[in-house]
């Protein structure tokens, strides 16, 4: 087999995309080719020759694998202050006071008032979306198990660790722990690799 081709019409931008990724060219355009739901629609012929074929199957694995492989971990130091708290607070709706009052939240027998679990949580959010893997991440799933309080303005870690890797999907052990490396929160979450990446 010396070359691999197909055809994919102008509207299907993803497989086009797909396509690209995996080393295929495009070799040309066939203009308003198809007709389809009413109007003309190009159609892009691609290809990729056995000698790309056979360097990027040894290349593309390796290049995947590296960074977004099982095994693979990522940390993120954060804190969340008492003001990103009470706009937490205000834009949830969630007044319980044990969030909000120090003294109300030590007759609970805390030492002062609590993070939102879910306020904590939505770090893994900014970590998948913007740090690991990034842009163009889809957030999948996510479950949380709060196992203790977490306070304004205490250093944190988030830590993930990926656990399954099939095609772009990844199912990923994720974990806020405190200073001495105690969880505060555990789960797992399932997010969709971006495009590039993937």
């Amino acid at each position: 087999l010396n070359k691999l081709y197909c055809e994919v019409l102008e509207f299907n931008d993803k497989v086009i995309t797909f396509h690209k990724k995996h080393g295929f060219s495009v070799e040309g355009i066939f203009k308003n080719q198809h007709f389809s739901k009413g109007r003309l629609w190009d159609i892009y012929r691609l290809a990729i020759f056995k000698k790309d074929w056979n360097r990027l199957s040894i290349e593309l694995p390796l290049m995947r694998d590296n960074k977004f492989g099982p095994g693979k971990t990522f940390t993120h130091q954060f804190s969340i202050s008492k003001e990103q708290v009470l706009m937490f607070s205000e834009a949830s709706s969630d007044t319980n006071k044990l969030h909000i009052d120090d003294a109300y939240s030590r007759e609970y027998g805390f030492d002062k008032s609590l993070v939102h679990g879910f306020l904590s949580g939505s770090v893994f959010s900014k970590i998948f979306g913007t740090l690991f893997p990034g842009e163009g991440t889809i957030y999948k799933s996510q479950s949380l198990e709060f196992k203790s309080p977490i306070y304004p303005n205490t250093e944190l870690n988030a830590k993930i660790h990926i656990e399954t890797k099939i095609g772009n999907r990844l199912k990923v052990r994720t974990l806020v722990l405190d200073k001495d490396d105690n969880p505060a929160i555990t789960g797992y979450a399932e997010i969709i690799l971006p495009l590039e990446t993937a």
